[in-house]
Parts: C-alpha cells; sequence; structure tokens
C-alpha cells in the first residue's frame, strides 16, 4: 500500500513543474549533525532548506554554470530511512533552466553539469571544515 500511495503523491506533483528538464538533487545533513538536529528540528530543518535553496541559487547565478537565470525548486523533507533511521534529508526537484533579468525563460544547456555535480562540489568545500570537528556517528 506504501507505493500506492508513493505514486499517487509522484503523480499529484507533476502537476506542480513546469513541462522541461528536471535535477534531482538531495541534500543530506552530516551524520554528525543528526542528534543535534533531532533536540532542535525547527531551527535545523529550517537551515536545511536555507542551505539548499542558497546553493540552488548560487548555482544558477554562476557564470562557469551557464544558466544564469533564476532557478525554483520543489523541495520535500523526509527525516526517517525506509529502515526507520534518523537521516534528515531534502529531496529537490530543480528545473534545467530558469528566469532571467529580462522576464525570459533560459534552458540549461545539457552539458552534464547539472546541479548534482556542482552542488556535491559546492558541499565539500563547506562540508569538510565545519564537520571535521565531529566524531562520526550512523
Amino acid at each position: 500500500m506504501p507505493e500506492v500511495k508513493k505514486e499517487k503523491w509522484i503523480l499529484e506533483r507533476s502537476h506542480d513543474l513546469l513541462p522541461v528538464k528536471h535535477f534531482h538533487v538531495v541534500f543530506t545533513l552530516p551524520s554528525q549533525l543528526r542528534g543535534i538536529c533531532l533536540q532542535n528540528q525547527k531551527l535545523m530543518y529550517n537551515l536545511l532548506f536555507e542551505a539548499a535553496w542558497q546553493t540552488i541559487e548560487a548555482f544558477s547565478t554562476d557564470p562557469k554554470q551557464k544558466p544564469q537565470a533564476r532557478m525554483g525548486m520543489i523541495s520535500v523533507l523526509r527525516t526517517w530511512t525506509q529502515t526507520l533511521i534518523y537521516h534528515p534529508h531534502i529531496h529537490c526537484f530543480v528545473p534545467a533552466g530558469g528566469i532571467t533579468s529580462e522576464g525570459k525563460w533560459k534552458a540549461k544547456k545539457s552539458d552534464g553539469n547539472g546541479p548534482q555535480r556542482t552542488t556535491a562540489n559546492m558541499i565539500m568545500q563547506y562540508r569538510m571544515p565545519f564537520t571535521a570537528d565531529f566524531p562520526a556517528t550512523e
């Protein structure tokens, strides 16, 4: 029965998406911060959403990435795995393009460098110094 609910939800969300290619990007809270997150859920979830949005926005305006257009995203917070392990993460559906400063749609050229790869590089730049002092937990 959960599969039926999942498929229904996906179908309902498809009506919210633009009729363009989309990227699926996942932002995961480092395991070292899960205990803090569990005790401060509202704050940490808001920070996770904010970090995800700032990353997508930075990607969309970066001249090297070529969209140079304001992208959007639909995001869904997931907090537990299917095996009931606390694992806060956000699934984002990001259109492959955005709105230019002139108000026109600009598609992202398919060069293999969608937000997924660039986001991973950006996260590694910021994540490593921040989590280096926390012991890993699983």
